[in-house]
């Protein structure tokens, strides 16, 4: 869970310092995290240290704690940062269109598109597993700012198919999801195979889906998990 926004410098750890103000505690929080992103991309969560972090930032290690509890909360900041942005991109992609079939369709372009030119983004997000520091913490993807703003591909659905207001969404969501993480996954880590152009398999991959969603809804509007 993204740490809390509130000023941290009461820490035991930062006993003795004086307090950091409001402005400044948000500049060294986004320091931090600007350095700690360009070297997780660089070379991996794992490999970068605290300690890298700050030397980066030119502060002490110890610095560290008066903005984060460790460094698991500086890649959920990261990651909240990543998928709003996300959001943000294929919301915006979508606010003109009227159809509700076309603002589907153009809602997955905008988002597979969003990964293919943010590969950077995709591998810190999505190749990094998540981990709970203890029996209080929960997963990033349980958060708000986690994968609960999927439910924008439920309010597509129903604009979609009113039909499946009372039929399995989580299966269609979930469904979509594999299917744009799929490609996008294919093309930003294994670029070395020969595949197709990525306009091709976008188109392909966009027309699946909706050939699937077809075939789930039958004449009486029900859903076939079967």
């Amino acid at each position: 869970m993204p740490e809390s926004k509130s000023n941290e410098a009461t820490d035991g750890r930062g006993r003795g310092r004086p307090a950091l103000t409001v402005q400044e505690l948000e500049d060294g929080r986004q320091h931090i995290l600007a350095v700690a992103r360009s070297l997780f991309q660089k070379d991996g969560y794992d490999a970068v240290t605290i300690r890298k972090i700050m030397e980066h930032t030119s502060r002490s290690p110890m610095m560290f704690y008066r903005y984060f509890s460790n460094k698991r909360a500086v890649i959920r900041y990261i990651w909240a940062d990543i998928l709003a942005a996300f959001f943000e991109h294929c919301t915006k992609s979508i606010a003109s269109i009227q159809s509700p079939e076309l603002r589907l369709e153009a809602f997955l372009r905008a988002a597979i598109h969003f990964w293919l030119e943010r590969p950077d983004d995709f591998r810190i997000l999505y190749l990094n597993q998540d981990r709970l520091e203890s029996d209080e913490d929960s997963y990033f993807a349980h958060e708000p700012e986690g994968y609960e703003q999927s439910a924008i591909i439920d309010e597509l659905l129903l604009d979609w198919s009113p039909e499946m207001a009372n039929q399995d969404l989580q299966l269609a969501r979930q469904y979509i999801i594999i299917n744009m993480l799929g490609i996008s996954f294919s093309l930003i880590v294994l670029p070395e195979l020969p595949w197709k152009p990525a306009s091709t398999l976008i188109d392909e991959t966009i027309n699946s889906i909706f050939l699937w969603l077809n075939s789930q809804v039958s004449k009486d509007g029900s859903i076939d998990t079967q």
